[in-house]
């Protein structure tokens, strides 16, 4: 199989034309695909068969494979045209620029995409593309689920799951030289108490310039605080609460729109002025003194979330990446770990570990959330989508998207007889 690894931290990635997200470079000529009914679908992958390493013939030695997909909020697939679903699209080269996503392109999701809901403000346009990372390909061994066997296949299948489970997570530590858990943690968010600000959130710090040291991390927490701040403002309005103050809510909203606009006026990824950072400081180092735990609990959900989408945009920005300090990227890095560890049991020291991986691939057998398809099929896996945080890909619940296609319709490049399922966790 291949496996389609986001490297992790984003500074100097490594050579490649494929990547997650964002736009796709399709050639002059080509449209963007729409489903039967005239709607566009969703863009979610790009991969250059010239970055793929040899898999026996199967997949084109050259040309790239656009992927695209209705992501809608019920995804519920299956019911009509299956290029409703899905379409993928072959070209002998890619264009020169990225083809701008279709006007009419509906929102990701229907709305409910939580990317959306976090920091788009009031009156702004839906959001349309994922954030882009760039993937590099890597060859690995792969294993069928216990759901995948034949029936009569009679055996111990908790314990060979189990088995499989570890085999995959070794495949990634062996292919990708990174832990499966490095055992940091992000120190911003958390609740601290000292001798002189009292009960207070810890904000980030680090590197040669303080904190924010590029405005889209302004602009992240701010966008999530206003989104924040106006639903407890319209729930107030429905059910009374003593929790919040309904003018300290407003206030709050108010400032966060402001900083947000701010943020707007400039290119996301320069520094902010040392005034305007010092201001943006004590405004948030304000809130999280504040008396109410109420507040700094929304206040660390804000830095955490706020922090890791910043990081998310320097994937696709080279000038942003270079201003975050290491640390930042440092304490984020499990959340970018393609393995996966967790106690079985609660809270028992002498729990067993239940351990795997979690990656996006091509060919072989994947790990599924539900129950996997057979090992006695005739088609291929061409690729197959978890659900990552990384570029916010949720399907279903914590699902994945799948692309099978017959050998013979692969072998002659027939890609538009392909099958596109998805299922949730």
């Amino acid at each position: 199989a291949i496996m389609l690894h986001r490297p992790y931290p984003p500074i100097d990635f490594p050579e490649t034309h494929s990547h997650l997200g964002g736009l796709p470079l399709l050639p002059p000529g080509v449209a963007w695909p729409r489903s039967s009914g005239g709607v566009p679908l969703h863009f979610l992958a790009q991969i250059d068969c010239a970055d793929l390493p040899a898999r026996g013939g199967l997949l084109p030695d050259q040309g790239v494979l656009f992927f695209f997909a209705k992501i809608d909020e019920e995804m519920d697939w299956g019911c009509g045209d299956p290029q409703d679903d899905g379409q993928v699209l072959f070209a002998e080269s890619a264009g020169n620029e990225p083809t701008p996503a279709p006007a009419d392109l509906p929102s990701i999701m229907g709305g409910w995409w939580h990317h959306e809901r976090r920091f788009r403000l009031p009156d702004e346009p839906a959001f349309q593309v994922y954030p882009r990372w760039p993937v590099i390909a890597l060859p690995i061994e792969s294993w069928p689920d216990a759901t995948a066997l034949p029936k009569h296949w009679e055996r111990d299948l908790e314990g060979y799951q189990n088995a499989v489970g570890r085999a995959r997570a070794a495949e990634a530590v062996r292919v990708t030289g990174l832990p499966s858990n490095t055992g940091i943690e992000p120190h911003w968010g958390q609740d601290a108490r000292d001798s002189s600000r009292g009960q207070h959130v810890t904000l980030p710090s680090g590197g040669d310039e303080p904190f924010p040291q590029v405005w889209v991390m302004v602009d992240r927490i701010a966008r999530y605080l206003a989104t924040w701040s106006l639903s407890k403002i319209e729930r107030l309005a429905r059910e009374p609460s003593h929790y919040y103050d309904s003018d300290q809510l407003r206030t709050i909203h108010e400032a966060s729109v402001t900083w947000a606009q701010a943020a707007a006026g400039q290119a996301l990824h320069e520094a902010p002025g040392e005034k305007r950072r010092r201001s943006f400081h004590d405004w948030l180092s304000s809130l999280a003194q504040d008396d109410s735990a109420h507040i700094r609990s929304e206040i660390a959900t804000a830095l955490k979330i706020g922090m890791s989408s910043a990081i998310q945009y320097s994937a696709d920005s080279p000038a942003a990446a270079a201003r975050i300090p290491p640390r930042y990227f440092n304490e984020l890095e499990n959340s970018h770990l393609p393995t996966w560890a967790s106690k079985v049991g609660h809270l028992v020291a002498c729990n067993p570990w239940r351990i795997g991986a979690s990656h996006h691939q091509m060919l072989g057998n994947a790990r599924s959330s539900q129950d996997a398809r057979s090992v006695e099929r005739d088609d291929v896996l061409l690729l197959q989508l978890r659900s990552d945080d990384g570029v916010d890909f949720m399907f279903c619940d914590c699902g994945e998207v799948e692309y099978w296609i017959d050998k013979d319709d692969l072998a002659a490049r027939r890609f538009e007889k392909l099958r596109v399922t998805t299922c949730g966790g």
